[in-house]
């Protein structure tokens, strides 16, 4: 108990993370790296192989590959260390939006993704209004030097 009074979660509390979108997740806590035992998420230890733990505090960095293996929802994550354990973090799994639409294709029928950029109707008119201007600029020179 005294453990989780003294020690803090830094980086990575109240994430949202995107499943096979987002990348590794870094969290931290103000522990030292010399007595860190492991991180749990929901209960679990992480396999050491799915992590890795720098010092900084205790700098961990979760494998997208492990995360990524987890299901959607809310989670909850701790530092354990030789004299305690930290409190715990949580963090959200989203589903891509692929994986979603594949699950229930009635929710995104009808649907159609913006594709193209909105600007590129102004931007032609004005490439060709500053082509123009340079020709014009151009002739009169020409004249002038004639």
């Amino acid at each position: 108990m005294m453990a989780q009074m003294l020690l803090k979660l830094i980086l990575g509390n109240n994430a949202n993370l995107t499943i096979n979108a987002d990348g590794d997740y870094v969290v931290s806590c103000n522990g030292s790296l010399k007595y860190f035992t492991g991180i749990t998420i929901d209960g679990n230890f992480i396999p050491v192989g799915e992590y890795n733990a720098e010092s900084g505090s205790t700098v961990v960095t979760i494998s997208k590959s492990y995360w990524n293996r987890l299901k959607p929802g809310n989670h909850s994550f701790q530092f354990n260390y030789e004299y305690g354990k930290s409190p715990a973090g949580t963090f959200t799994l989203t589903a891509k939006a692929e994986n979603q639409k594949q699950k229930n294709p009635e929710k995104f029928k009808g649907s159609t993704p913006a594709t193209g950029d909105p600007n590129s109707f102004v931007l032609l008119p004005t490439g060709l209004v500053l082509l123009g201007s340079l020709l014009a600029v151009r002739k009169l020179r020409e004249k002038e030097e004639n």
